[in-house]
């Protein structure tokens, strides 16, 4: 780990676009801003005696509740990132963070507010947050772009008819926490969409509720709508044995064409 708390108790670290993390046009896969996203913050933690291991021994846990991701680049393989993540006062039961990802030259990659919360270990019970946050000393939100909350737990509601796929969960799904990893939720949603409409559109704004963990042998589904020719909606569903369903996760997906360089440069066809 080679990052560092700067002067505004933010953490800030260096994050490579390597040649896993992108797709077939050299550029950074969605699921890799998640990744770096998630990772700064665990780092964050870990030098403030704040990780999931220092919490576990206590009893507790992190759980990550909402995100919402705002894109403004796709970088391409092999640049640099500079994520620079700091936490906020608490609100209640939830303690929000922000996060900003740069490229190598400054210019903005995309800009992420999340809500995080503190359960017991056993019964995922939420506590508040405020011992945590004591550790981890939240910046100065009066600054200027410091502030950054989703007040509403959950999405709104829409009456657009969802296609189901059922999901074959992997072993290597699941995370030190013994469910699967956030981020695998993100997976499942795109993989419900066609490779054309992915070939040809990238994501602008991801906005994304955990509500459930999903377990290994669960029976789980990848739920699609699309609200309009540039919005979707999804939804992962987990079977009950009454026959109902609850929802492990939402999320809206805002998409723009792809631009790429790669394919201007080379002539792809779509």
């Amino acid at each position: 780990m080679t990052g560092y708390i700067d002067s505004d108790n933010a953490y800030c670290s260096t994050f490579e676009c390597a040649s896993y993390n992108v797709d077939e046009f050299y550029q950074a896969r969605l699921s890799f801003f998640f990744s770096i996203v998630q990772e700064a913050a665990a780092c964050h933690a870990l030098l403030r005696k704040a990780s999931v291991p220092d919490l576990n021994k206590e009893g507790y846990t992190w759980v990550i509740a909402r995100a919402i991701y705002d894109i403004e680049d796709y970088p391409s393989w092999p640049e640099n990132l500079l994520v620079r993540t700091w936490a906020l006062d608490e609100r209640r039961y939830i303690a929000p963070r922000a996060t900003e990802v740069r490229g190598e030259d400054g210019h903005l990659v995309l800009r992420c507010a999340s809500n995080w919360a503190i359960v017991t270990s056993d019964s995922h019970r939420p506590v508040k947050p405020a011992f945590v946050n004591q550790r981890l000393v939240t910046a100065d939100d009066s600054k200027p772009g410091y502030a950054n909350y989703i007040e509403s737990p959950r999405l709104g509601d829409i009456s657009s008819a969802f296609t189901r796929t059922k999901i074959d969960m992997n072993y290597f799904d699941l995370d030190f926490n013994g469910h699967v990893n956030n981020i695998v939720y993100l997976d499942w949603m795109l993989e419900s969409l066609s490779p054309e409409f992915l070939h040809s559109s990238q994501a602008s704004r991801v906005d994304i509720a955990w509500h459930k963990e999903v377990y290994w042998k669960d029976e789980v589904y990848a739920a699609v709508a699309f609200v309009d020719p540039c919005t979707t909606r999804h939804r992962i569903e987990v079977a009950n044995a009454d026959g109902t369903v609850t929802i492990a996760s939402e999320a809206e997906i805002t998409w723009k064409p792809r631009v790429s360089h790669y394919v201007q440069a080379h002539k792809i066809e779509f």
